[in-house]
């Protein structure tokens, strides 16, 4: 697996066609030429999420053998240990998300009934190591591209269990989470796709101009 990390930083092109009220603080502090990490965060917190991750693959099904371009707001020590682990082969919250284009709801027991049983030990592993990591819980999501890349959308909870609680949460703040899933995906296409990642992303490195894109505090999780 070929892991490329992606740099968020104050944007160029910030300017995305329509400003959706929850991305406001992040885009306005893109305006502004500010650091869009705290503003990010801001609105993770809002919706009830403590990190986020969000991927794309050249295959619909990631593997060992696929290249993978991620942005993630946890320490870059969970990006190297999940790369070595090959955690991407097991993680269960894109076992989750490759099933659905709408949010859905996970957790550690849940990750654990979804395995199939030659898997069961590596996600139980995966769930001890990135519980360690405030990752224990939360909601993720594919979006369709018309190139059918995989694209996926993780906002993570450092809460072990997902229940009637944070279900009423998740039910409250839907449309917000969709939103911001879809027009982070938007933004993130603006500024990489079109500034030298050819839009079937096959294999291909970042541009000069991609890389120096600013600093992030980037892991592959969110």
């Amino acid at each position: 697996m070929s892991v490329t990390p992606l740099k968020l930083a104050p944007s160029q092109r910030p300017d995305i066609g329509f400003r959706p009220k929850i991305l406001e603080p992040m885009l306005a502090a893109a305006d502004e030429g500010k650091d869009l990490i705290p503003p990010l965060q801001k609105i993770l917190g809002s919706l009830g999420f403590s990190s986020f991750m969000y991927g794309f693959t050249t295959t619909t099904s990631p593997t060992r053998e696929s290249q993978v371009y991620f942005f993630a707001t946890a320490p870059r020590e969970w990006s190297l240990h999940y790369e070595r682990e090959n955690y991407i082969e097991i993680d269960p919250r894109i076992t989750i998300a490759v099933k659905n284009t709408a949010p859905v709801p996970w957790d550690q027991e849940r990750a654990i009934a979804m395995a199939a049983p030659k898997h069961r030990a590596r996600v139980e592993r995966f769930l001890k190591d990135a519980s360690r990591y405030g990752i224990r819980s939360g909601v993720s999501w594919v979006l369709r591209t018309p190139e059918h890349d995989g694209v996926l959308i993780a906002l993570n909870s450092s809460e072990r269990v997902f229940g009637p609680r944070q279900h009423t949460r998740f039910r409250r703040n839907l449309g917000a989470i969709f939103t911001f899933g879809t027009y982070f995906h938007e933004f993130f296409m603006r500024n990489f796709v079109d500034g030298g990642i050819p839009s079937r992303l096959r294999g291909a490195a970042l541009t000069d101009r991609a890389r120096n894109l600013g600093t992030c505090r980037a892991g592959f999780d969110s």
